[in-house]
């Protein structure tokens, strides 16, 4: 279930009802196309030792992944084996990302 106000966005995650704040959810219409970028996950409790600085979430199947040693701007993913660009820009990131940024040519 999903419940969208001005400040609030409720959902439903594993049959618990989790409140956040409107500004920490992006609402879109297709999935994304990247991987998804996400640094330092806020709750560690059930995330593997090997993501608690990050990981990525593969835009075709959403397989996790841990970052990479280096910011590719590409990554393939070890299930499904599609070739994605990484979100590193995204506007969530915000500019304390933590990690080197690599540029286009």
């Amino acid at each position: 279930m999903l419940a969208v106000t001005p400040r609030q966005v409720r959902l439903t995650v594993n049959t618990a009802p989790v409140l956040l704040g409107r500004d920490q959810v992006e609402l879109r219409l297709e999935p994304p196309r990247r991987w998804t970028v996400l640094l330092k996950p806020a709750r560690l409790a059930r995330v593997p030792q090997s993501f608690h600085d990050g990981y990525l979430v593969c835009p075709s199947c959403r397989n996790r992944v841990s970052l990479p040693q280096r910011a590719a701007l590409t990554l393939r993913c070890p299930r499904c084996n599609v070739l994605s660009e990484v979100g590193w820009d995204e506007h969530y990131l915000g500019e304390s990302r933590g990690v080197a940024v690599p540029q286009k040519d």
